[in-house]
C-alpha cells in the first residue's frame, strides 16, 4: 500500500480507503508481507483478472476495428507525427500543467 501510495503521489489513507472498496467489490486481496508482518501486499483476485482480461479483449477488437484500413505507411507516418508533437510538448513544459493546477493541489 505503501507503494501505490508513494507512486500516485496520494495519502496512504486514502489508498487504503479504495483498497478496502476494491476488496469489498472482491477484486483484490490482502495478506501479510511473510518476511515483514507489519506489511499488507495486495493481490487482485480471479475476479479482478478475468474483468482484466475482458477488458484487453474489447480494447484489442476496437484496436482492429479502428486500424481497419489503415495502411502500415501510414500508421508509421502517424507514429512520427505524434512523437514529434510529444518531443515539442515536453521541450515546452507542457507536461507539467502548472498553468492549470488548482490552488491547493498537491505538486507531483
Amino acid at each position: 500500500m505503501q507503494e501505490i501510495a508513494r507512486l500516485t503521489n496520494q495519502d496512504k489513507s486514502g489508498i487504503l480507503r479504495g483498497l478496502r472498496s476494491l476488496e469489498r467489490r472482491g477484486f483484490i486481496m490482502f495478506r501479510n508481507d511473510p518476511s515483514d508482518m507489519r506489511k499488507r501486499l495486495v493481490f487482485p483476485t480471479r475476479k479482478a483478472r478475468e474483468l482484466s482480461r475482458r477488458i484487453v479483449d474489447d480494447v484489442e477488437a476496437l484496436e482492429k476495428e479502428l486500424l481497419h484500413g489503415v495502411s502500415a505507411g501510414e500508421m508509421r507516418i502517424f507514429l512520427e507525427v505524434m512523437r514529434k508533437l510529444t518531443d515539442r510538448c515536453v521541450e515546452l513544459g507542457a507536461t507539467k500543467f502548472q498553468r492549470y493546477r488548482l490552488k491547493g493541489a498537491k505538486r507531483g
